[in-house]
């Protein structure tokens, strides 16, 4: 769910882990983020310290609308490898999170 941290609105994808997806954070512009993000290589892309960052533009128009005032479920999917066997017919995992939810 939508939540806040150092006063900015955040994606909550693990609160006890203390894993979300936020907007870029651009404080620093010897980082180059924003331009790193862009980039087809997903080695400069990994730009924090284990949250998801993505461009302002995408968190507003996509994130916010998609998770305010409602939960959901997040994805994280595997850089490489098959996906085909994460998202597999139902093992009752799934009906478990759904249920959860509730």
């Amino acid at each position: 769910s939508i939540g806040r941290d150092f006063h900015q609105d955040l994606l909550w994808i693990d609160y006890a882990a203390a894993l979300s997806l936020h907007r870029v954070v651009t404080a620093n512009a010897a980082e180059r983020r924003l331009q790193r993000l862009a980039t087809a290589s997903v080695e400069d892309n990994r730009i924090s310290f284990g949250c998801i960052n993505v461009p302002a533009d995408y968190y507003d128009s996509i994130i916010l609308p998609l998770f305010t005032g409602t939960t959901g479920i997040v994805y994280i999917l595997p850089e490489d490898g098959r996906t085909d066997t994460l998202l597999t017919p139902d093992t009752g995992s799934t009906r478990r999170i759904i249920a959860s939810l509730k």
